[in-house]
This record gives C-alpha cells, sequence and structure tokens, in this order.
C-alpha cells in the first residue's frame, strides 16, 4: 500500500507539472521498496534535477539501485547536451561522453565488473574521461565468515555513446578504493565493452575488452 501510494503521488506529480524527479522522491521510493524498473522508468521519462557526480555518487549508490543511478546518469547528460549553455558549442570537443543513442558516426562503451559472491555489498564507481558514468553494485551476501556461494557475479551498465577517439575509464572498487584505469581509442561504429574482475586475493585488475566492430558494407 506504502508503495502504491508513493508511486502515485510522483506519477501525478510528474505528469500535472512534467517536473523532473527529485533526489527526495527518489530516496523515499527506494526506502518503500519501490521495484528498481519501475524507478527506471519514471526517470527515462521524466529525467531529475540533480546531478550524480564523484561527489555524491557513492551516498546514492547506497541508497538508490545501480540502474535508476545510470539512467540519472544518462537523461542528465541528454539535458545539458539539449538546453545547456554550451548546447551550441561543437558537441563533445572536450573528450567526454555524448548523450546514448549513438549515430553511425559515434561509437558505444559500456562498463562490467565481474564480482566474487561472498560476504559484503561491494560497488565499483566508473568515470568515463573524468567524469561519472556508472556504479555497479553487488549486493550482501552475507556476513564475514558465513557459507557463501563463490560464484561470480556480473554486473554492467548500459552503452553510453561517445564520439570516436582517445577516452579513459577509471574503475574505483571495494574494498579501499582501487583504481583500475584503462585507455583506448575506439573507431566510428565500434561498440566496446570494458571488463574489470575481483580476484580471489580481493583485488581487481582488468579483464578483457571486447569490440564490436561496425557492420561493413
Amino acid at each position: 500500500m506504502k508503495t502504491a501510494l508513493v508511486l502515485g503521488l510522483v506519477g501525478l506529480a510528474a505528469a500535472a507539472s512534467a517536473a523532473p524527479v527529485t533526489r527526495a522522491q527518489l530516496v523515499a521510493m527506494a526506502k518503500e521498496g519501490v521495484d528498481p524498473a519501475v524507478m527506471k522508468a519514471i526517470v527515462e521519462r521524466d529525467c531529475v534535477d540533480f546531478e550524480v557526480d564523484a561527489g555524491n555518487a557513492a551516498d546514492l549508490s547506497r541508497i538508490l539501485p545501480a540502474s535508476v543511478l545510470e539512467a540519472a546518469i544518462a537523461c542528465r547528460r541528454g539535458t545539458a547536451r539539449t538546453s545547456g549553455p554550451e548546447a551550441s558549442a561543437e558537441p563533445g570537443r572536450d573528450g567526454a561522453a555524448p548523450a546514448p543513442g549513438a549515430s553511425a558516426a559515434e561509437a558505444e562503451l559500456r562498463v562490467r565488473a565481474t564480482f566474487i559472491g561472498e560476504s559484503a555489498r561491494l560497488a565499483c564507481e566508473c568515470s568515463l574521461d573524468g567524469r561519472a558514468m556508472a556504479t555497479l553494485v553487488k549486493e550482501e551476501q552475507g556476513r564475514f565468515g558465513e557459507a557463501v556461494e563463490r560464484a561470480k557475479i556480473v554486473r554492467e551498465s548500459g552503452f553510453v555513446a561517445v564520439l570516436p577517439g582517445r577516452h579513459s575509464v577509471v574503475f574505483r572498487c571495494d574494498p579501499h578504493g582501487r583504481e583500475v584505469p584503462f585507455s583506448f581509442d575506439v573507431a566510428p561504429g565500434e561498440r566496446r565493452t570494458i571488463e574489470v574482475a575481483e580476484t580471489a586475493l580481493r583485488r581487481w585488475k582488468l579483464r578483457r575488452t571486447v569490440t564490436e566492430k561496425p557492420p561493413t558494407r
């Protein structure tokens, strides 16, 4: 009942005013147990009125599902391109990722983290060219020392459009916030997945990059 009430209020407010979803509304939905898929759909429809960046990503990722944060980042990036003060400038000239939905002249990128299924909640914060891109989260499997199946748990972001050329991704992963940086070049139309993996010693390493070449004519 509480979930239905929160969702109904948010939906009515958005429908009436087309206002972006606030941070407080998202937090309320998460605390009331609203399905992450529903929260993501609302964010994709109405966007949000706040930025997700390096300063608040850690706090938000403890409350909101990764898919919801990714949708918030994507919608804010799209808003900045179409309505911000720099919208008339040359797109992506600073190398940062443009909005999702790559054209034939753009490339696409996503990040992936492979966790070991054990004990505590772990997260990898991913940045692209110095800007927050995604937070990949493995939820708690059990308390430390409990028997937990050590299966591999994969988390990945959606694809983000980038301009062809040189880019840099940094993964900052628990425990201890260890960084795994990686620089690479992408060609027009290319789709690239960059994956890191947690080792048995709870360290992180670049596992592989998977490239899908553009179709040939």
